[in-house]
């Protein structure tokens, strides 16, 4: 069997909804009972002027578009594998559906039809958001199935309530008996052929 038909990298992004971490700071109590404040302070927190702190970005909720992508790092070049024996680019391979439900500060997104367990959760602080690991298994495709298995991070900015631009980590914790006897010929060793990729998502409607 040819080898070139055993080595086929499927690659899958997925990011309910959390509830990001709010720190509360009580008002200063004085030991007379007063409440802290400083001559010409309200109190009330906020600004100096007594304005009131803004509320954590919230992302829209429905469906997102990936509308960019690119390849950042690829160290056993799956990408010109790819290229070279089926003309296809890898990021033609990458979830471009996506189902976001967003709440303020935090929000849970699903790669559409990819073989994600479940939406994973993100949390955004400041306008960086980050979210857990996604552990995904690879759907049938037309190029085959093979068992792999991923952990992806995904990280990065919120722009706005409609915009994400992050990065994703592709780790290959596993792989099937078939597919192995491939990176045996080729003396590759999965572990060490993690990948990164930048991706744009856009909310759509």
């Amino acid at each position: 069997m040819n080898p070139n038909t055993l080595l086929l990298p499927l690659f899958l992004l997925g990011c309910s909804p959390v509830v990001a971490d709010v720190e509360t700071v009580d008002d200063d109590v004085d030991a007379d009972g007063g409440d802290g404040a400083a001559p010409g302070d309200s109190g009330m927190g906020g600004g100096s002027d007594g304005s009131e702190p803004e509320p954590a970005l919230a992302m829209r909720s429905g469906d997102w578009v990936a509308t960019d992508a690119d390849t950042v790092d690829d160290p056993c070049d799956f990408n010109g594998f790819l290229r070279d024996n089926w003309g296809v680019n890898i990021t033609s391979l990458l979830p471009s559906d996506f189902e976001v439900e967003g709440e303020e500060g935090a929000f849970e997104i699903e790669a559409q039809s990819y073989g994600a367990r479940s939406p994973i959760d993100c949390e955004i602080d400041g306008d960086e958001f980050s979210c857990e690991t996604q552990v995904v298994y690879p759907l049938t495709y037309d190029l085959g199935d093979y068992g792999w298995v991923y952990e992806i991070d995904f990280s990065g900015t919120a722009v706005d309530d409609s915009t994400l631009e992050g990065r994703a980590v592709v780790a290959y914790t596993g792989v099937d008996d078939y597919t192995a006897e491939a990176f045996d010929y080729y003396d590759i060793n999965p572990a060490s052929c993690t990948q990164t990729f930048s991706l744009t998502l856009e909310f759509d409607r």
